[in-house]
C-alpha cells in the first residue's frame, strides 16, 4: 500500500476547493516547508513526505483524530480532505424556515460546482460581506460587482515615536451608503436570540466577537482562557464572520478560509458554511459581541456607481497631504509609499516584535496582513477595469490592466520576502527590501499618470 501511494503522481496543480482541504494544506505547509502554493493533488512523497512528517501533520489535525497511517495512506491533500469531511460533516436536523434554508443554501465562496468563487480573494472584510449580500439576495449580482470598487491610495500611520503604526486604504462613502447595517451591542450570550430571529427573517447576520475564546478561529486558546487584557486590548482581538442559519443545536456560519483550523466542522451540503454549539459561543460573546443585518438600498444600487468618479477619488488621495488622527501623523498616497521606504530604510523594525497597536500579532503577521489587503485593492482594480471593458474602452488602450499585472507581482513579490525572510530567521526588515519599494512607488505613479490621462 505505502509503496503505491508512493508511485502516485502530483499530476497538474489544482487549487483547494473547500475549507477542509485549506486546513490540510496548512499543515502540510507548515510540516513540508515547500515554497510554492500547494495544490490538492500534490503527492506528499514527492514533497519529502516521510513517517515522521506524517506524525507531524497528524498531531496538527489531532482534533478530528486523524492519524500518521491516514496521511501515509491518503498522501494527497485532496484525498485526506475528504476522509476528513466524511469523519466530520454535519447535516442540519429537522425542518428550518424558507428563509433561513435559502441563506443556508446560497453559494459564498464555494460555487455549486465545488469551484472556488476567486473573486473573493480580491476583497477586504467588509467588502467580502457586501458581496455576499449581493450573492444571496440580488439575483442578476455579477452586473454589480462594480459597486464595490475603493480607493487603491495607501496610507501609513505613525506612533508619537515616529514607529509604524497601520498601513491601509480607505473606504469609499459611496460604497457603504449602499449597504444600510443596524448594528447592536451585543448583551452577551442572551443576545443568541436575537441573532436567531433575525436568521429566520432570512437575514444573514454579521458577528464580531473575542478570538482567543472562539473556537474555530486560529487565534482561539481556550474556553476558559483568563482574560487580562484591558478592554480596548479586547476590542483589538475581536474578529468577524458571518452567521447564516441555526437549529436547536449549531449555528451555521461563514468564515474567512485563510483563519479556518482544524475545530473546523463543515457542513456537508454547502462547502462554504461551517457549524458550531451556540454553547461554544457563549465564553466569547459574553466576553464581547457586537452583530448587524444589512440592508441593500435597491435604488441606489439600481443607479449603480460612476467607477470614473471613485477613481478621480482614488487619484485625489495619492496627493492628500499627511495630518494628525487621535496623535497619530497619517501618510497618504505618495507621501506613505516614501515614508514606508525611510521605515524599512532605517533597519529599525523587527518582524518577530509584537505589534505596537496589534499587539495579539507580531510585525511580520501584521505585515503579511495588510501588505496582502494593498495589493488585493489593486487586483480589484484590474478586474473591475476587465468586467467593464465594453464600458470604459479607453481603459483598455492605455494597457492599464497590464501596468496593474505587473504592478501587483511587484507587492506580492515584496509581501512574500518579509515572509520568507522571516522564516529564515531574518528578523529585520531593513534595506534588503528597497529595491522593491523603489520598484513599486515608480509602478505605482505610472499608473496614476495613466489614469490622469484617461479621467
Amino acid at each position: 500500500m505505502l509503496e503505491d501511494n508512493k508511485k502516485e503522481a502530483a499530476g497538474i496543480y489544482v487549487p483547494v476547493t473547500d475549507g477542509t482541504q485549506f486546513i490540510v494544506m496548512k499543515a502540510w505547509e507548515e510540516v513540508l516547508q515547500v515554497n510554492r502554493h500547494l495544490g490538492i493533488k500534490d503527492n506528499f512523497f514527492e514533497l519529502g513526505g516521510d513517517p515522521i512528517k506524517a506524525d507531524l501533520i497528524a498531531k496538527r489535525i489531532k482534533n478530528i483524530g486523524l492519524t500518521a497511517q491516514d496521511v501515509l495512506e491518503n498522501p494527497t491533500i485532496e484525498r485526506l480532505a475528504q476522509i476528513l469531511w466524511e469523519r466530520t460533516s454535519y447535516i442540519e436536523k429537522g425542518d428550518m424556515p424558507r428563509a433561513m434554508r435559502e441563506n443556508l443554501d446560497a453559494e459564498y465562496y464555494f460555487c455549486r460546482d465545488g469551484s472556488f468563487d476567486e473573486f473573493t480573494q480580491l476583497l477586504d472584510c467588509n467588502s467580502l460581506m457586501y458581496y455576499f449580500y449581493l450573492k444571496r439576495y440580488v439575483k442578476d449580482y455579477a452586473k454589480y460587482v462594480g459597486i464595490l470598487m475603493q480607493d487603491i491610495s495607501v496610507n501609513v500611520s505613525l506612533n508619537p515615536d515616529g514607529s509604524l503604526c497601520n498601513i491601509w486604504c480607505d473606504n469609499f462613502d459611496e460604497v457603504d451608503e449602499l449597504f444600510k447595517a443596524e448594528v447592536v451591542n451585543g448583551k452577551g450570550y442572551e443576545s443568541m436570540a436575537d441573532i436567531e430571529r433575525l436568521l429566520e427573517q432570512g437575514k444573514i447576520v454579521v458577528i464580531k466577537t473575542y478570538t482567543k475564546k472562539l473556537p474555530f478561529n486560529k487565534d482561539f486558546i481556550s474556553l476558559d482562557f483568563e482574560v487580562t487584557d484591558l478592554q480596548e486590548e479586547i476590542e483589538k482581538s475581536n474578529h468577524t464572520f458571518i452567521a447564516v442559519a441555526h437549529d436547536d443545536e449549531m449555528l451555521y456560519y461563514i468564515e474567512v478560509p485563510a483563519v479556518l483550523n482544524d475545530r473546523f466542522i463543515p457542513y456537508g451540503k454547502n462547502k462554504s458554511v461551517g457549524v458550531i454549539k451556540k454553547t461554544d459561543l457563549k465564553p466569547a460573546f459574553d466576553l464581547d459581541l457586537i452583530f448587524a443585518s444589512v440592508d441593500i438600498d435597491t435604488e441606489k444600487l439600481a443607479r449603480g456607481i460612476d467607477i470614473k468618479d471613485l477613481l478621480r477619488k482614488s487619484i485625489s488621495n495619492y496627493f492628500k497631504p499627511c495630518y494628525y488622527n487621535n496623535g497619530f501623523k497619517v501618510y497618504c498616497g505618495f507621501e506613505a509609499m516614501e515614508m514606508l521606504k525611510q521605515i524599512f530604510e532605517s533597519e529599525g523594525l523587527c518582524l518577530d516584535h509584537k505589534h505596537s497597536y496589534y499587539k495579539y500579532i507580531d510585525v511580520k503577521g501584521f505585515l503579511d496582513w495588510k501588505l496582502w489587503a494593498v495589493l488585493a485593492r489593486k487586483m480589484l482594480l484590474k478586474e473591475m477595469l476587465e468586467q467593464y471593458r465594453d464600458i470604459y474602452p479607453e481603459f483598455s488602450r492605455q494597457n492599464l490592466n497590464d501596468d496593474l499585472s505587473e504592478l501587483v507581482e511587484e507587492w506580492k513579490r515584496f509581501r512574500m520576502k518579509v515572509i520568507y525572510r522571516y522564516f529564515k530567521g531574518d528578523f529585520i526588515a531593513g534595506k534588503i527590501y528597497l529595491k522593491h519599494i523603489n520598484k513599486i512607488i515608480a509602478m505605482e505613479r505610472n499608473v496614476v499618470k495613466k489614469l490622469e490621462e484617461v479621467l
